[in-house]
């Protein structure tokens, strides 16, 4: 059974994100930021992506959770803010029910000694090309620096931010310049990426099991 840990969006999670959900048995936390606060988050989204993007993603965001409410509801879910996170991650895996904790745009850190503790390998998925692209809102800073490819990563968790040993990595040359399209394909290729090591995962399990 797998763990994953996101956050509340659904133009940007919920939508890309659910079908994975759906198709296996698990748990998903959605974190929310409560250190921050919502409003710093909202100041940011707005200053990143600039006022006509920030515009669309409200209404984005209001007609995806009419849109996805429901089948977002039937999963086995729950919401907790960031200081609890690291708590609640070793209560659920203290059930030895999981054998995989994935994150997947968790906004806080994740304590990666939870990972040894348990003998559970933390895997995240990242909206950029590892070691060069890290961060917060990597592929709008990618933009900006006019780097040629954009890309997603899976890799281990370690001590450190976006460090850890990769997993899978794809990329992709930019055909528009628009932050927001660009941004919603990183997380298209996130999606891929995921998709594929899941399917690999079970399929070395399965043979596993016939031998």
């Amino acid at each position: 059974m797998k763990l994953f840990i996101t956050q509340n969006s659904y133009f940007f999670m919920h939508r890309i994100f659910l079908e994975i959900y759906e198709n296996r048995q698990c748990k998903v936390l959605y974190v929310s930021e409560k250190k921050r606060g919502f409003f710093r988050k909202i100041k940011e989204i707005y200053n990143e992506f600039g006022f006509f993007n920030f515009f669309f993603i409200v209404i984005l965001e209001f007609i995806y959770c009419l849109l996805l409410f429901r089948r977002k509801s039937a999963l086995d879910s729950e919401k907790i803010h960031d200081f609890q996170l690291n708590e609640k991650i070793k209560i659920l895996l203290e059930s030895n029910k999981f054998n995989g904790v994935y994150s997947i745009g968790c906004p806080t850190k994740i304590d990666s000694n939870l990972q040894s503790f348990f003998g559970i390998t933390f895997y995240n998925l990242h909206g950029g090309i590892l070691p060069y692209q890290t961060g917060r809102f990597s592929p709008l800073k990618a933009l900006k620096r006019k780097d040629e490819y954009l890309g997603a990563t899976l890799h281990e968790i370690s001590e450190e931010f976006d460090e850890g040993g990769i997993i899978k990595q794809d990329l992709f040359k930019p055909k528009s310049k628009s932050k927001l399209l660009n941004y919603v394909k990183v997380l298209k290729v996130s999606k891929k990426i995921l998709s594929l090591h899941l399917k690999e995962e079970n399929y070395k399990s399965t043979n596993l099991d016939k031998s």
